[in-house]
């Protein structure tokens, strides 16, 4: 993250992909980074985001189910050129289930945070209950694939989207690109 952030590259873009582990220190430094102007974008590295963002990104949960995620807000640039219902079973040209996405972000609503697309269980079957009940069960099994976090005069994307697939998947790869699109805007 240091070699990354190394004011003499002068980089409009960091992207970090799959990185499990961050330091305090490292998250300090990518928040540094984004809140002077810096754009971050996180690909499957729900561990480091968590760090980074820890007043927004609670938790996660591993999908049962990730083969279908939906657009919160299909207005958003870094759907363009998708359809609504584009967004599921990612191809990777092997005999598995074509998942979407790795995992579920736990996220906190806030002005910072934009909610861009989600998954849930979709075979839940929510019986009996008030209502109050049933919808934290559903909030249980829901949860943000990809989220846009302002930070003052930077922004980042979290994304848990299979996009490791964008060399198989089509629609995996537009929305990669316009993913660093939107961020190096």
């Amino acid at each position: 993250i240091k070699e990354l952030l190394n004011a003499k590259q002068k980089a409009n873009l960091c992207i970090i992909s799959g990185l499990k582990e961050c330091t305090d220190e490292e998250a300090r430094l990518l928040r540094e980074y984004q809140s002077k102007g810096g754009r971050i974008l996180f690909l499957n590295s729900k561990e480091a985001a968590q760090k980074v963002y820890p007043e927004y990104i609670t938790g996660w949960i591993i999908p049962t189910e990730g083969d279908i995620v939906v657009m919160e807000r299909d207005d958003a640039p870094v759907f363009d050129g998708i359809g609504a219902l584009e967004l599921r079973y990612f191809n990777n040209n092997k005999r598995e289930i074509p998942l979407a996405c790795t995992a579920t972000l736990k996220a906190v609503r806030h002005e910072n945070v934009k909610e861009l697309a989600a998954q849930m269980k979709i075979h839940a079957y929510i019986d009996g209950g008030k209502p109050e009940e049933r919808i934290a069960r559903i909030e249980s099994m829901r949860g943000l694939t990809l989220l846009q976090i302002a930070d003052n005069k930077g922004k980042s994307l979290v994304s848990t989207l299979c996009t490791e697939k964008a060399t198989t998947d089509p629609i995996a790869g537009k929305l990669l690109v316009n993913m660093v699109n939107e961020l190096l805007k």
